[in-house]
């Protein structure tokens, strides 16, 4: 493991010390990195996970009210993007890695498909339980191209995500099976899993099958 800091973001890299293994980036709301890589430790796989993040100005790709509280989306997704891209360019570097995919819960979820839109670096990417309620997105992704075709993505949802009081948390549901559909048209290999409980159900879990499924395939 190894653990180093930019710019007050925290990153740890858990790399298998082999050549050629894909490298798997993480953003986390906190510091679940070691719980994730405990549930991967039979895959060969290298993690990056960061943390430190400003969750609702890291995550959010534009400018958006608040829905759960009293913090605005603030669209700082953009400039995150830019700055991850330098990071993992230079982790990359010294791993060389054969692939680089991205992965996150909830907004993180949503983030990890909005950088397919705005960097080449993906190739894979996994929305687990993501944001997809976000207002916007689904129609964003109707008309905006990828920056790279992705090989693989992975949707996830909690069955009782939907089944709640907000009004537009209400369409994540219907939210990501539309985006499933427009991945689908596209020809990409895509798959929507749905699991058992609500949004706070078995995190860890929830990650770790998707990434496994990025790496099977």
């Amino acid at each position: 493991m190894r653990k180093f800091a930019i710019q007050g973001k925290t990153m740890t890299l858990f790399h298998r010390e082999k050549m050629r293994v894909p490298l798997i980036v993480i953003n986390t709301h906190g510091d679940e990195g070691e719980t994730i890589r405990k549930a991967l430790e039979d895959e060969d796989v290298s993690l990056l996970c960061v943390s430190g993040l400003e969750w609702n100005h890291d995550m959010a790709p534009w400018p958006s009210d608040s829905v759960y509280g009293d913090v605005p989306f603030t669209g700082g997704a953009d400039d995150y993007i830019a700055f991850l891209d330098n990071v993992v360019r230079d982790v990359s570097e010294d791993i060389l890695p054969s692939w680089i995919g991205i992965a996150g819960y909830s907004l993180a979820g949503l983030f990890a498909l909005y950088s397919l839109y705005r960097t080449d670096t993906f190739s894979r990417a996994a929305s687990v339980s993501g944001s997809l309620w976000f207002p916007g997105f689904p129609e964003f992704v109707k008309i905006h191209d990828f920056r790279k075709t992705p090989e693989r993505i992975y949707l996830s949802l909690g069955e009782k995500e939907a089944k709640v009081r907000n009004s537009l948390m209400q369409s994540v549901q219907s939210n990501t099976e539309a985006i499933f559909d427009t991945y689908k048209s596209f020809s990409i290999n895509t798959i929507v899993e749905m699991n058992k409980g609500g949004h706070f159900t078995d995190e860890i879990g929830r990650i770790a099958r998707g990434i496994r499924w990025l790496l099977n395939g």
